[in-house]
């Protein structure tokens, strides 16, 4: 497993630039002091986004991915030296592993604990979760997400709103529907998107769509188009059992990556491809 594991980000809110945190020239990372003879080469701060911890456990595969979320930061350094004499990957580590423990943090048990180090400090009411990684070419970066809620920008469609876009397309794209990471497990955060669904198919029970899943291109093509098929479906159970939905109003589909609307060269349209949307049947 690489490092970027870690970093698949869905891209929510305000992305950092380089060498610049809120408007200021970058010192390094806040927690800790800069490893000497290091200098900072890159920054890059969001006001919110994720961090996924691989741990060991003892489920069938050994291990379980761990999400957190907040204010994210992450501080790139690289070595002023002579190449031959750069840190070994074990010194940096070793380093922060100290760092950590002496300012009252934890160690989780990383399941790729050679190449990552994962941490969590609290100071005052913040949590910290950390992550130092460092390839052995005499770059390292240390990553952290303050734990936070996200600023709702976005309000949920609704029922009036989605009345009026069948009518006038035959469709509406929903992007208030979230699941868990390459799964089809639907979150808590969707129930808005969800209410104002249910609120439209019930007040006309003569009324029938398909629930279509939608991915970008990213991974397997197969993957992705049975994943999009078991989310709709994930879909079309949470309303019929949890929001009295007729079974006969909704038909699950998935088309993964067969229709996008934006280009895939780009996160921005990997982001307006990655959607649910109703359309009339």
């Amino acid at each position: 497993m690489k490092h970027s594991f870690f970093f698949n980000l869905l891209l929510i809110t305000c992305i950092g630039v380089t060498s610049n945190i809120y408007g200021q020239k970058c010192p390094g990372h806040p927690l800790f002091s800069n490893m000497s003879n290091f200098e900072v080469s890159d920054c890059v701060n969001r006001e919110f986004d994720k961090l996924e911890f691989t741990l060991n456990d003892k489920s069938p595969n050994g291990y379980s991915v761990v999400e957190k979320s907040g204010e994210f930061l992450e501080v790139s350094f690289r070595w002023l030296g002579d190449f031959e004499n750069r840190p070994a990957p074990v010194q940096i580590y070793q380093n922060y592993k100290n760092a950590i423990v002496k300012a009252g943090g934890e160690l989780p048990d990383a399941y790729n604990k050679n190449s990552t180090l994962y941490g969590k400090i609290k100071k005052g009411s913040d949590i910290y979760w950390l992550q130092v990684y460092t390839d052995g070419s005499g770059y390292y970066t240390v990553t952290s997400v303050k734990e936070g809620a996200m600023r709702q920008d976005v309000e949920a469609i609704t029922a009036e709103q989605i009345k009026k876009g069948m009518k006038e397309e035959g469709k509406m794209a929903f992007y208030g529907i979230y699941f868990d990471t390459d799964k089809a497990t639907i979150k808590p955060e969707s129930t808005p998107s969800l209410k104002e669904i249910a609120s439209f198919l019930k007040a006309d029970p003569s009324q029938k769509v398909f629930i279509v899943g939608h991915t970008d291109n990213t991974g397997d093509f197969q993957h992705n188009l049975t994943l999009s098929k078991q989310r709709a479906t994930a879909i079309v159970n949470e309303l019929t059992t949890k929001h009295g939905v007729s079974a006969g109003q909704l038909t699950a589909e998935g088309v993964g990556p067969l229709s996008p609307i934006g280009s895939n060269a780009t996160e921005a349209g990997k982001a307006s491809n990655r959607r649910v949307e109703l359309v009339r049947r």
